[in-house]
């Protein structure tokens, strides 16, 4: 879909994405950016986003497109990775449901390919909760590796966008939880009120 969207109804770089080109653009040719008083004091999250945005520019050219398949190629990862998440924690049928319907709901599709801070915010924010749901997994050493990744892009993103701080928190009770269960990662599953009378009649 964001194919055909991007093919159907070719955007405009305008507004804040026209400055997130033109501020990427010039740190890809000066490798920095001039004194802002605008980023100083209230965009303090763009140079970071467009020091990313600029470094891929300079491997791959200055211009709109690169920004836009750049951003384009994250937010399809995006979906991917909310499949892998969601996986870990219910059923494939779900995760794919739920991957399903992020791929298909319209305002992801719309902004799929402008070239906005969004989509590295949400790739590096599912990212580094995929590195700390894995980390259970395998040995202590590797899964401290894998809890400092992941930690450092949940950080990397709340600084791209403060959202991650939130998804963060709602994590956190998860990651205590399983943590708790030394060496198990059983997936959730809801339990059917049936087997739960059950149980309480055993008892």
């Amino acid at each position: 879909p964001r194919i055909v969207w991007w093919l159907a109804v070719p955007p405009r770089v305008i507004s804040d994405y026209e400055y997130y080109l033109r501020l990427a653009e010039e740190y890809a040719v000066t490798g920095g950016l001039e004194r802002d008083v605008y980023l100083l004091t209230i965009a303090t999250n763009v140079p970071l986003y467009v020091a990313v945005l600029g470094t891929v520019m300079r491997v791959f050219g200055t211009g709109a497109l690169t920004a836009q398949l750049f951003c384009f190629l994250l937010n399809i990862g995006n979906v991917f990775l909310l499949y892998r998440l969601a996986k870990r924690l219910t059923t494939a049928r779900r995760a794919l449901a739920a991957a399903a319907a992020f791929a298909l709901l319209p305002e992801n599709v719309f902004y799929s390919n402008l070239p906005g801070v969004e989509a590295l915010a949400l790739f590096t924010l599912l990212a580094g909760l995929d590195f700390c749901l894995r980390a259970r997994e395998g040995t202590p050493a590797a899964g401290l590796w894998q809890t400092f990744f992941g930690g450092a892009l949940l950080t990397f993103s709340a600084c791209v966008r403060a959202n991650a701080w939130a998804v963060a928190g709602v994590a956190l009770p998860l990651l205590i939880r399983r943590g708790r269960r030394k060496g198990d990662v059983r997936r959730w599953q809801p339990e059917h009120p049936r087997s739960r009378h059950r149980q309480l009649r055993r008892h």
